[in-house]
């Protein structure tokens, strides 16, 4: 099965829909190592996975293993707003409604968290919940023809971006596209996660 529509519309706002095959054939043709990316992705997961429920001192420490994944630093951190986040994430681990609704002003308050950017927010909510939570940076957002403009900071293309992609998951085959994925990472991984790191790796040399 393909996705058919040329474009995916999700709160006002465009997703550029890349097919099922183009996806596919883009990862097969792709010639890049991320042996250690793959090895960093593995050990952030078994870190989170290993906390039954987050304090201040596991919630910090998983947020600086996120960002030190990334190409910036964790310099701006809300600590009035740690506590309430903490109860958030240990809220979304175990409440699927609660999951599947959050609300925009609790996302503010972890992203207050996270550098202020849904970007960073993203990658440590995936870590945390990694089938439920898809990454959100801008080589993906390339890959979907959104705009980059205000990617870090507008909840709308975030929670859009949520929806669209579970969305799919929940309506499409990806059975393939999640094996070529997984032998790549060499670990079992979600399908949410296969279907991100192929649009994460679309176009890229």
């Amino acid at each position: 099965m393909v996705f058919l529509k040329e474009t995916y519309d999700m709160k006002k706002v465009t997703f550029h829909s890349l097919s099922l095959e183009e996806l596919k054939n883009n990862l097969i043709s792709q010639q890049a190592d991320d042996s250690l990316y793959f090895f960093q992705y593995q050990h952030m997961l078994s870190f989170a996975k290993s906390v039954d429920e987050f304090c201040e001192a596991r919630f910090t420490q998983l947020a600086l293993m996120t960002y030190g994944w990334m190409p910036t630093m964790l310099k701006k951190v809300d600590i009035n707003h740690i506590e309430r986040s903490i109860q958030i994430i240990n809220k979304l681990k175990c409440d699927t409604e609660y999951r599947q609704n959050i609300s925009t002003k609790d996302l503010d308050t972890l992203k207050s968290c996270t550098n202020n950017s849904y970007v960073g927010l993203s990658k440590l909510l995936h870590m945390v919940m990694p089938e439920h939570f898809p990454i959100w940076d801008s080589r993906v957002a390339n890959a979907l023809e959104c705009s980059n403009y205000d990617l870090a900071r507008n909840s709308g293309k975030y929670t859009a971006y949520i929806d669209m992609m579970r969305n799919r998951i929940e309506h499409e085959n990806l059975e393939r596209l999640h094996y070529i994925v997984q032998d790549k990472h060499g670990f079992k991984i979600s399908k949410l996660r296969a279907l991100e790191y192929s649009l994460f790796c679309y176009n890229q040399k």
